[in-house]
């Protein structure tokens, strides 16, 4: 409890900043900046140590759709941290309703999704604004916290959005994050996540019927590469 009252403490007073700092300061690098100290804050208090594999895949990315799984609320902290501030995030519209936190997201840059409702022109409109501006777009297509090292069934909206703009996507495997942070407990305790960075599909020249063959390509890479991290036998 003491680890996520500080991340919590630290992440309001990065919320002010962003919130009250003036429009005319604000720039996608500031942005950047307090993203990855906010993140290292976090992992701090955690006590989360991150080790990345294929981190040669980051070497220079740009606009694109980072499309992970999704085991704990660490997950995007961790994702923060691996990029260096220099993400954007699809996040769900609850937070957007916390008094202080909301206006932090809406300043900076966050994309708003109503998980039951999606509103595809709210979407579409904050992906292309992140994109637009050469950031990749972090979207957990299992559209929640799986309880397992299983993936749960992907939503098509992370591979729509890239082939719209086409633009790469960056498969990503987070493992061990929820042994530091369960999902749907307040329970932390420190240990090692590990990230698995594999190589970007390509999109460009592809259309919306090319969709779900998109999804399974990046559905495939992923189970791959929880395959050599999590073999047959051990534990979920």
């Amino acid at each position: 409890m003491p680890a996520l009252v500080a991340g919590s403490l630290w992440t309001l007073v990065l919320a002010a900043v962003m919130t009250l700092c003036p429009p005319g300061w604000r720039s996608p690098e500031l942005t950047n900046r307090l993203l990855s100290l906010w993140s290292r804050g976090w992992l701090i208090a955690t006590g989360a140590r991150v080790v990345v594999e294929g981190a040669q895949h980051l070497h220079r990315v740009g606009a694109c759709v980072v499309v992970s799984n999704h085991q704990s609320n660490l997950d995007p902290i961790v994702l923060t941290s691996t990029f260096r501030g220099r993400i954007r995030i699809l996040t769900k519209r609850e937070l957007f309703g916390v008094p202080l936190l909301g206006s932090a997201l809406r300043a900076g840059g966050m994309v708003e999704v109503n998980r039951d409702a999606p509103d595809r022109v709210t979407i579409a409109a904050g992906a292309a604004h992140a994109l637009d501006q050469g950031m990749p777009l972090l979207v957990f297509p299992e559209g929640t916290t799986s309880r397992t090292s299983d993936l749960l069934p992907f939503k098509p909206g992370a591979f729509q959005i890239a082939v719209r703009h086409g633009v790469p996507i960056l498969p990503v495997l987070v493992t061990d994050s929820r042994e530091v942070w369960p999902a749907k407990r307040l329970r932390v305790r420190a240990g090692t996540v590990r990230v698995v960075v594999t190589a970007p599909v390509a999109t460009e020249g592809l259309t919306e019927r090319h969709v779900v063959d998109v999804s399974a390509k990046v559905r495939g890479r992923l189970e791959d590469a929880l395959r050599v991290r999590n073999p047959p036998g051990r534990n979920s």
